[in-house]
């Protein structure tokens, strides 16, 4: 039906959107696509904001997400850490959660997930990376089946795959187009 880089989507917390690099809408679902090149490999400082927490019970999870996602909504509450942080202005001061992960950025994913959710009951998030081989591609990994457990326990559709990968199956199955693939 329609595929667009870039697509912002509502979440329903305040104003928040959720900025996929690339959307796809078919008839019967909705593909959202978050790709890294090398942004994984630094450790990531962002919070879970507080338009999607509640101020009772230590900052959980809103209930508008949780119904949807109980266990990621159980693994949110249990284990990312409340702490402060400022808004872009450097004065107000907002309570987030952060999650335990050093390479994978789940609060975006997980924002990502909330619009997708909205836009469609059927769709899929795909994580697009690059990897190198390092000790930090290893946690990575390790972070990324952790977060997969966790959304597979919730049914949701969640494709993790490496750019290496992708190439790899592009020249099994463009074999006319193979100049082009080695280039990539």
């Amino acid at each position: 039906v329609s595929a667009e880089f870039e697509k912002q989507l509502k979440t329903n917390a305040s104003s928040a959107k959720a900025n996929l690099d690339f959307y796809i809408e078919y008839d019967y679902c909705i593909v959202g696509i978050e790709s890294k090149f090398t942004e994984h490999y630094s450790i990531h400082n962002l919070p879970l904001k507080q338009s999607y927490l509640c101020k009772e019970n230590e900052w959980t999870l809103k209930e508008k997400f949780s119904k949807n996602f109980p266990n990621l909504a159980k693994w949110i509450n249990s284990e990312w850490k409340p702490r402060d942080y400022y808004g872009k202005d450097k004065k107000k001061k907002y309570t987030g959660r952060y999650s335990p992960f050093e390479y994978l950025d789940a609060e975006q994913l997980v924002k990502h997930l909330f619009a997708l959710n909205i836009e469609n009951d059927n769709y899929t998030l795909v994580y697009i990376h690059y990897d190198i081989h390092c000790d930090e591609m290893d946690k990575h990994q390790k972070e990324i089946e952790v977060f997969k457990d966790i959304l597979n326990a919730d049914n949701v559709h969640f494709i993790s795959i490496s750019y290496q990968e992708i190439f790899k199956r592009m020249k099994e199955d463009l074999k006319s187009h193979s100049e082009y693939i080695e280039k990539m």
